[in-house]
């Protein structure tokens, strides 16, 4: 979308943003890829919700939050973010009222999966579906470019709030405020910064023969997204809280614990001795704890195989995840010209041929005034405010962007895991393969 209007105001985009933008620009990059970066959540509230107090709802979020009102335009040759006076278009509501209730879901499941690119008008959509008997469903939808998983929880916060007129006292943060605290934190130490990534990742492991590579494939892309494989829950409900209990004693995080495992069986696999593993470092700045929008940082790290037991495996990636998240936040991963990203193309790596990833914030939700709403919603219904809620089912994409991606979830046993890859360098027997091997490294764990 263009504005030409000179009494608009315009704001600079962060480095995720611009990467964002460039895809979808970019008519190469794959439809599944923006399938990916659609975030979609959707709840069925009985009895149905009122469209005055819906909207009301929505009137006071996006007023709050104006990343939600946020749009991408250029100006002057370069992309900026626009904070529009008003959302575009509201809540949408559709009466599905007449129809079965196998083609209610159809609809909502239709309109759930359209994918939505950094260019599209709008970024934030509210649909209302009407469903007779059945009770509503809310369907939320936002382009990844102005929201991640902690952004939704503060959203979904803020919504149960403004249902049962709890009163918010805190300003929300802007996406204005956001881009000048994180140039700030960029700028600071930024010559240390480079210098800690730079050695921490430098020379890369080479020739790693494994998954696409070991088939001749061309490296994964926003371009070259993939059917993927999928193997869920690869522990025991045993094994899960027998894990969650031993964590506690040795100080390492469960996470941890699984992306040791995961990254030892990776050198396993490609026959080496280290192995470069990206994954996510969460809201670490309490000034940014009001703001809906893309503020996670994305890191590698290289991981050394350890044969001396998890427990050293586990506590070695604790410890470098903490370093790491102290260089952080930098520009070194986004800027092509630099000697990271140079060296790191050169040998044919990326930062998601193999993922680590909470994609619900754990710690985020367990801290949070509806804990209890939140994990029982996950898990069946729950009431508040006259309102009983319960999680609507939206399948997930059945793409990646990621040669093999493990996704850490926490259940009411413990963590657990998925394995999620790329068809073409994984298939079912692999995953099995994997899954086996990482429980293998779990010796203290129940069979």
């Amino acid at each position: 979308m263009r504005s030409d209007s000179s009494q608009k105001k315009f704001h600079p985009v962060s480095a995720f943003q611009q990467l964002m933008i460039a895809t979808a620009v970019d008519h190469g990059t794959s439809p599944g890829y923006h399938e990916i970066m659609t975030v979609r959540w959707a709840f069925r509230v009985r009895p149905g919700i009122s469209l005055r107090l819906i909207n009301r709802v929505f009137e006071k979020l996006v007023k709050r939050h104006d990343s939600l009102r946020l749009q991408f335009v250029q100006q002057h040759s370069e992309w900026k973010a626009e904070i529009l006076a008003k959302h575009p278009t509201g809540v949408s509501v559709h009466d599905l009222s007449t129809l079965s209730a196998s083609e209610q879901n159809d609809v909502i499941l239709e309109t759930a999966r359209h994918p939505m690119t950094a260019l599209s008008d709008p970024l934030f959509e509210m649909h209302l579906f009407r469903c007779g008997d059945a009770g509503d469903v809310v369907l939320t939808r936002a382009h990844h470019s102005i929201i991640d998983g902690y952004g939704v929880v503060v959203l979904i916060e803020d919504l149960i709030k403004f249902v049962i007129n709890i009163p918010i006292m805190t300003r929300a943060v802007s996406h204005e405020q956001f881009i000048k605290i994180r140039e700030t934190q960029t700028r600071q130490n930024a010559a240390q910064k480079t210098t800690f990534w730079e050695n921490r990742l430098l020379p890369p492991p080479r020739n790693l023969n494994i998954g696409r590579v070991a088939k001749n494939l061309p490296r994964m892309s926003s371009k070259t997204v993939a059917h993927s494989t999928r193997l869920d829950d690869i522990l025991t409900p045993e094994q899960s809280g027998e894990l969650a209990q031993h964590a506690k004693k040795t100080g390492s995080s469960t996470f941890a614990y699984l992306h040791a495992a995961f990254s030892n069986t990776l050198c396993d696999l490609a026959d080496s001795q280290e192995i470069l593993v990206s994954s996510v470092i969460g809201r670490q700045n309490a000034e940014l704890s009001t703001f809906i929008g893309a503020e996670m940082q994305e890191m590698l790290t290289r991981v050394r195989r350890s044969f001396t037991g998890i427990d050293q495996s586990a506590a070695q990636v604790s410890k470098d995840i903490s370093e790491a998240a102290q260089a952080l936040p930098t520009d070194i991963f986004f800027s092509q010209e630099s000697r990271l990203s140079k060296e790191l193309a050169a040998a044919d790596i990326n930062g998601i041929r193999f993922f680590v990833h909470i994609l619900n914030p754990i710690g985020r939700m367990s801290n949070s005034p509806f804990h209890k709403l939140f994990s029982g919603a996950m898990s069946g219904k729950v009431s508040f405010g006259g309102f009983s809620i319960e999680r609507f089912d939206l399948p997930g994409t059945s793409e990646t962007i990621s040669e093999l991606f493990l996704s850490v979830h926490q259940t009411q046993h413990g963590p657990n895991a998925s394995l999620v890859a790329d068809s073409d360098a994984f298939d079912v027997d692999g995953l099995d393969r994997i899954a086996k091997l990482i429980r293998e490294q779990f010796a203290f764990l129940t069979v």
